[in-house]
């Protein structure tokens, strides 16, 4: 079994080996990488070991774990499917390896130290160890410095409450638009924030309660802060670039075409019957229209006026043996054709009265 969570989006597209000829399952989240909703897929694979593995699955996700279908997940999951399988989004996946290998290059050009030495995929995993510093406080000064990333535990960590690294993930820049240039850029901007963590944490001591103290109207963090969302705002948001992004352009202005093109159908729908309302010079074919609809509307009022009496009738008569039962039914069945005379009646008068005719 795998779980191909961060990578799926690579292994989509070829830029990492995949796992499905050595797995009987494999499972992946489909909001990373993917760039798609936030979801998840399961794979499996038939086999004699396991031969009533799709009943197993089905039945651990649902009634086992989901409440039910999400119809707008899977629509969502679709639609990116379809766009994965475009030669943009391949391009796309090669500049996030591209984006995470320059990334961890300029880190290691200023000093820092990279678990594995490196990547081959969309994260760099920097250990902070040799700095002294935590995940922890670096997360915290990024994140008062408006950069988003995760503290992560590295391999030899005593403990995951404490980690001693954090990850960072190129996707979302690189969907927004960066190029290895740009994320020349934001390694100095980590680099910076890391500068200003030893610096705190040698004037406040080791402590996270003390070194958090000790970033509230810090001068240097303001600066980056600065520096971060003048270089950010350069670059558009996902939605607003999407369709350059990934060769939708055209597919979206069929679409518009389409609904523009509704559009006008109904508005010549509603023009037609707008004359019909106002043309007086055929009124015997405009007054049998009206008789049609009136015939249409009183027998479904007198249908609905029968059903709720029946159930009534049903909800009201007692239990009785077969004899009087039969008996009751015979002499019920006399008044029955007036009560259904004076039904039609009163459903032609509610007609008449809601249609406003005589």
């Amino acid at each position: 079994m795998a779980d191909i969570a961060h990578i799926s989006g690579l292994v989509a597209t070829g830029q990492h080996p995949a796992p499905f000829e050595h797995c009987d399952v494999v499972t992946t989240t489909t909001h990373k990488s993917l760039r798609g909703p936030r979801a998840g897929m399961i794979f499996f694979k038939y086999s004699d070991a396991i031969p009533d593995i799709k009943e197993r699955i089905d039945m651990a996700v649902f009634p086992g774990l989901q409440g039910g279908p999400h119809n707008h997940q899977i629509g969502a999951l679709a639609a990116q499917l379809l766009e994965v399988n475009t030669p943009e989004f391949k391009e796309y996946s090669k500049a996030v390896v591209t984006n995470s290998q320059t990334l961890a290059k300029t880190l290691q050009e200023k000093g820092h130290k990279l678990a594995s030495d490196g990547t081959d995929n969309h994260l760099v995993l920097w250990d902070l160890r040799p700095h002294g510093l935590t995940g922890s406080k670096l997360e915290k000064v990024c994140e008062e410095a408006s950069i988003s990333l995760n503290r992560n535990a590295v391999h030899g960590d005593a403990s995951a409450l404490s980690p001693g690294g954090v990850r960072i993930g190129t996707p979302a820049m690189t969907t927004r638009g960066c190029t290895t240039d740009d994320f020349v850029k934001i390694a100095g901007f980590l680099d910076r924030c890391c500068q200003v963590a030893l610096k705190v944490q040698a004037e406040k001591g080791k402590k996270l309660k003390d070194f958090e103290a000790g970033l509230q109207g810090n001068a240097d963090i303001a600066a980056i802060k600065k520096d971060v969302q003048a270089f950010a705002s350069a670059f558009g948001y996902p939605a607003a670039n999407m369709a350059a992004a990934t060769g939708l352009k055209g597919k979206l202005a069929a679409l518009e075409d389409f609904i523009s093109m509704q559009n006008e159908e109904l508005a010549a729908q509603r023009q037609e019957i707008e004359s019909l309302r106002n043309d007086k010079s055929n009124p015997e074919h405009y007054q049998a229209q009206l008789q049609e609809l009136k015939k249409m509307m009183v027998s479904d009022v007198q249908r609905m006026q029968e059903e709720s009496a029946n159930a009534t009738s049903r909800s009201r008569r007692p239990r009785t043996s077969a004899c009087s039962s039969r008996s009751r039914r015979s002499r019920a069945r006399r008044p029955r054709c007036s009560s259904r005379s004076s039904a039609s009646s009163a459903a032609s008068r509610m007609v008449e009265e809601h249609m406003g005719v005589d």
